[in-house]
C-alpha cells in the first residue's frame, strides 16, 4: 500500500475540506439563530444533509486545482518541500474561507441571502463597507475569523501530518491523478444528470433560512465569476429614458368582465416551447397541435401574445413576477435577487389562496426553478419526489404521466389552490413516445413532441371539463417561450409569438383578444379581474384596461417592442432595427423600455 500514500493523502485532504465546510455551515446557522432567525431541529440537520451535495462539488473544485501539484511533487526527491507548499497554500485558503464565513454570517442579518463575489465591488469604497458596523464589532469578527483559521489549520495538521512524513516519490502512480481529475469534474458538476448543480439544488423546504443555510457559501462565491450575469450598463442608451412606454390608444376591450366569479382554483399549464407558428391556428389543417386549436373558441384566446424571453426561466419569471427579461439575464438564476421581485403567487396568497404547488416531471433544480418557487411558498413536486411507473424521456417523466398525476392533484386539492404544471417533452431533443411525423430530423422530432403533448393536454382539459371542479376553476395555458420553427428567421417576431388561452367555468364569456401583450401582463390582468391592486408590478399591464397593452420580448442579443400600431425588432449585435423604415419615435420607445428594465434589475442588491 505504500505506493498509494499520495492518493490516500489526496483523499484525506479533501475529507478535511468536507468537514471544514460542514463546520462552517454549523457556524453560520448558530450565528444567525442567535440573531433571531429560526428553524426546527429537523430543518437544521436537513440543511446539513442537503448541503452535502454542494460541499462535494466544492471540494471537487479544490481537488481539480490541486491535481497538477500532486503530480508535480511526485517527481521531487524530497517531500518536505511538498509539505511546506501545501501548508502555506492551505493556510492561505483557510484565511480566505474564515473571512468569507464571518462576513457572510454577519451580512446575512441584513441582506438575508448568502454572499457571492459581487460583494467585491463594494470594496472600491472600503469606508462605506464598514460604515454601518461599529469598530468594536469589526474587531470581534476579525478575532473570530482568526480563531476559525487557527482551529481549522490545527485540524488539517492532525489529519495529514503523518501522511506527509511517509511520502516517497511516486512517478508512475502519480499519473493516476489524471483519471482522478476526470472523476472530479463529474463531481464538481453535481453528477451526470441533465441539470448541473446550482444554488436551488439544495433548497428543500419553505423556510428560507434553512434553505440558505444549505448553500455552500464558497461554492456560491466562486460561481459568481462564471455566472452569465448581465452588463446592465450596455442598456443605458439615454441619459434619461422615457417613462415605461405605454400605448395611449383606447382599448376596445376595456371594462370586460372576464370572470363570472372568483375562481376557487387557478390552474397554470406552462407549455414547453409551444411556438405560434407550430400551432398553425390560421391553417388548422397544417397544425401539429390539432386538439389545442379545437379549444380556440372555448375561452379567452390571446392571438397576439409574446414571450418575455427565449429561455424557460425567463418566461417563468415574467409570468409569476410580472417583469420582462433582458437578452442575457435570467433573474431566477440568482435567488438573492429573484426573492426581491414582486410575486403574483404571494399576492394571491394574500387574497384568499392558500395552497400552491408546482409539478414538473424533470429536475426542478434546473436553472434554479426549485429555489424560485419555494421562496414563493410553493410546494415543488418533481422527478426527485415522484416515483411513477411510466416512461422517462430525456428530461424526465413523459407529459402523459404528469398530466394524470396533476389531474388527480387538482381534483383533490380543494378550494383556494393555485396549481402549476410545466410540460417537458417538447424541449430539445424532443423525446416523445410517438412518431407520426417520422424521426429523420429535428423538425420531425419536434412535430412529434408537439403532437404528443397536445394530445396529453387535450385529455387533461376534457377530463377537467367533465369534473365537478371545472365550473369554479380558471385554467391558464401559456407557453414558456417560443422557438425557431420551419422557415422562421431571426429578423422577425415569429420566434417570440406564443400561445396563451384562458379556459374554465369561472370565465364569464369566450372571445378572441387580438391586442399585443406579453407574459408579464398575466399578473396585472389576473389581479385586476380579481379586484386586487397591483402597483408593485410596474411592467405588467392589464390587457383589458383603459389603454391598449404593449409587448416587450427579448431573444439572443436583441429585443422587440409591439404596440397596437407598429412593431420593431432590434439587433444588439448589429445595432440595427428591423424593419429599417421604422419611425425614430418607435426606436426610442423600444430602447427606452429595455433601459427601464435594465434600471429595474440594476437597482436590486
Amino acid at each position: 500500500m505504500k505506493n498509494f500514500r499520495r492518493g490516500i493523502l489526496f483523499i484525506v485532504y479533501l475529507l478535511f475540506w468536507l468537514i471544514a465546510f460542514e463546520l462552517m455551515r454549523v457556524f453560520f446557522m448558530l450565528f444567525n439563530l442567535a440573531n433571531g432567525f429560526s428553524c426546527s431541529v429537523p430543518e437544521f440537520f436537513s440543511a446539513m444533509l442537503h448541503g452535502l451535495r454542494m460541499d462535494l462539488s466544492a471540494i471537487a473544485y479544490i481537488g481539480i486545482f490541486l491535481v497538477p501539484f500532486f503530480i508535480l511533487f511526485s517527481f521531487v526527491k524530497s517531500q518536505k518541500a511538498f509539505n511546506v507548499f501545501m501548508g502555506v497554500l492551505t493556510g492561505l485558503m483557510l484565511c480566505a474561507i474564515s473571512l468569507i464565513a464571518v462576513g457572510d454570517a454577519e451580512v446575512y442579518r441584513s441582506w438575508q441571502f448568502r454572499i457571492d463575489a459581487s460583494v467585491l465591488q463594494y470594496f472600491s469604497n472600503p469606508e462605506l463597507v464598514f460604515a454601518s458596523t461599529p469598530i468594536l464589532r469589526i474587531v470581534i469578527l476579525l478575532v473570530v475569523a482568526i480563531l476559525i483559521t487557527v482551529g481549522l489549520f490545527f485540524l488539517y495538521r492532525l489529519f495529514t501530518r503523518k501522511l506527509y512524513e511517509s511520502l516517497i516519490p511516486e512517478k508512475l502512480y502519480s499519473l493516476l491523478f489524471i483519471a482522478v481529475a476526470g472523476l472530479l469534474v463529474i463531481l464538481a458538476r453535481g453528477g451526470v444528470g441533465t441539470a448541473p448543480i446550482n444554488v436551488g439544488t439544495v433548497y428543500f423546504c419553505d423556510n428560507s433560512f434553512a434553505n440558505h443555510s444549505a448553500i455552500n457559501v464558497y461554492w456560491n462565491f466562486g460561481s459568481y465569476f462564471f455566472a452569465s450575469d448581465a452588463d446592465f450598463e450596455k442598456y443605458m442608451y439615454y441619459d434619461e429614458a422615457f417613462d415605461i412606454p405605454s400605448d395611449t390608444t383606447a382599448n376596445p376591450f376595456n371594462g370586460k368582465k372576464i370572470l363570472r366569479e372568483k375562481p376557487e382554483q387557478i390552474v397554470f399549464v406552462l407549455l414547453e416551447s409551444f411556438t405560434w407558428t407550430a400551432m398553425c391556428y390560421d391553417n388548422p389543417a397544417e397544425s401539429v397541435t390539432p386538439k389545442l386549436v379545437s379549444w380556440r373558441d372555448k375561452g379567452i384566446f390571446f392571438s397576439n401574445c409574446y414571450a418575455s424571453g427565449d429561455r424557460s426561466v425567463r418566461g417563468i419569471a415574467s409570468i409569476f413576477s410580472g417583469t420582462p427579461s433582458l437578452p442575457d439575464y435570467s433573474v431566477i438564476k440568482f435567488p438573492e435577487k429573484s426573492q426581491q421581485m414582486p410575486s403574483l403567487l404571494l399576492k394571491l396568497a394574500d387574497n384568499g389562496y392558500n395552497d400552491f404547488s408546482f409539478y414538473y416531471g424533470g429536475d426542478a433544480n434546473f436553472a434554479n426553478m426549485n429555489s424560485y418557487f419555494r421562496q414563493n411558498g410553493v410546494e415543488v413536486v418533481s422527478q426527485k419526489n415522484l416515483h411513477l411507473d411510466c416512461r422517462k424521456a430525456s428530461w424526465g417523466y413523459d407529459d402523459e404521466c404528469m398530466f394524470d398525476e396533476f389531474f388527480s392533484h387538482v381534483q383533490n386539492v380543494g378550494a383556494g389552490s393555485v396549481s402549476i404544471l410545466f410540460t417537458l417533452n417538447s424541449h430539445e431533443p424532443f423525446d416523445a413516445p410517438v412518431s407520426p411525423y417520422g424521426t429523420d430530423d429535428e423538425l420531425s422530432r419536434s412535430m412529434n413532441a408537439y403532437y404528443y403533448t397536445d394530445s396529453c393536454l387535450n385529455v387533461f382539459l376534457e377530463n377537467m371539463q367533465q369534473s365537478p371542479v371545472w365550473d369554479k376553476t380558471l385554467v391558464i395555458l401559456v407557453s414558456d417561450h417560443g422557438r425557431l420553427f420551419r422557415s422562421q428567421n431571426w429578423q422577425s417576431l415569429d420566434k417570440s409569438h406564443i400561445v396563451m388561452q384562458w379556459l374554465g367555468g369561472a370565465l364569464n364569456e369566450s372571445f378572441v383578444c387580438d391586442l399585443p401583450c406579453d407574459q408579464a401582463d398575466i399578473s396585472a390582468t389576473l389581479l385586476s379581474a380579481l379586484g386586487v391592486e397591483h402597483a408593485e408590478f410596474p411592467f405588467s399591464e392589464n390587457i383589458f384596461g383603459n389603454h391598449c397593452p404593449t409587448a416587450f420580448s427579448t431573444f439572443g442579443r436583441g429585443f422587440s417592442f409591439i404596440n397596437a400600431d407598429e412593431s420593431v425588432w432590434y439587433s444588439g449585435d448589429s445595432d440595427a432595427f428591423y424593419p429599417e423604415n421604422i419611425s425614430d419615435g418607435c426606436k426610442r420607445i423600444t430602447k427606452s423600455y429595455c433601459q427601464k428594465v435594465a434600471e429595474y434589475y440594476a437597482g436590486q442588491k
